[in-house]
């Protein structure tokens, strides 16, 4: 999922194993910022692109997600993979070929949520860092209050309408906009993010088809 909010714009990755997130103002010039400074337990210091798609629930509470997460916490049950199982269409044997993915399957049951339900308990740690890492950046308060943001998260080519919606439900349950929240596929996020670089050196050039020949 990337997090495309045209902040006029957000656009965040949650993906199998890790999730980034990016801005940009939707007028003037399109500078993308990537975020970088994810919440890490060992550093302070330390920038990365994109931060562990994890959370880690303690006693059926949330506990930490991403770097945050201590990995030899006996006490926490530390969820991988949870966005493969918001895809109902994929043979749940699939599923079981990774052991990671099947764990996560058999945590969440334990613990009676959903997929849809971890997925959002991720982005509602997720989106509220990102928010107030661009609120750094533009300054002016809240920036729900001082901007129209619309959030744009990326997902699968393949996944099913129920998947796109689990996502979008997921999303809301974040705290993302209703109104303002959308989702492209992966492939068409990447096409536009070249289309908007190459615009914006001059490199895309619009003209017209000749008219075709007369018979």
């Amino acid at each position: 999922m990337r997090l495309f909010s045209y902040l006029q714009k957000t656009l965040s990755e949650f993906a199998d194993r890790h999730s980034g997130a990016s801005w940009a103002f939707a007028s003037g010039k399109k500078d993308i910022h990537v975020i970088k400074n994810w919440p890490n337990r060992t550093s302070k210091n330390s920038t990365s692109d994109k931060v562990s798609s994890n959370i880690a629930y303690r006693a059926g509470e949330i506990d930490s997600w991403g770097y945050m997460i201590k990995p030899d916490d006996p006490n926490l049950v530390t969820l991988e993979w949870i966005k493969l199982l918001l895809e109902p269409q994929t043979d749940v044997n699939d599923y079981h070929k990774n052991f990671n993915v099947s764990d996560s399957a058999q945590q969440l049951a334990k613990m009676r949520k959903t997929p849809a339900t971890a997925v959002a308990d991720y982005l509602g740690q997720l989106w509220p860092f990102v928010k107030a890492q661009i609120e750094k950046n533009v300054g002016g308060g809240d920036l729900e209050d001082t901007h129209i943001v619309h959030i744009v998260l990326t997902c699968p080519a393949i996944w099913s309408d129920k998947a796109k919606n689990r996502t979008l439900n997921a999303a809301y349950l974040a705290g993302m906009p209703k109104t303002r929240t959308a989702l492209v596929t992966e492939p068409e996020a990447a096409a536009l993010a070249v289309f908007h670089e190459d615009s914006d050196r001059n490199l895309l050039k619009v003209s017209a088809l000749p008219n075709p020949p007369r018979h």
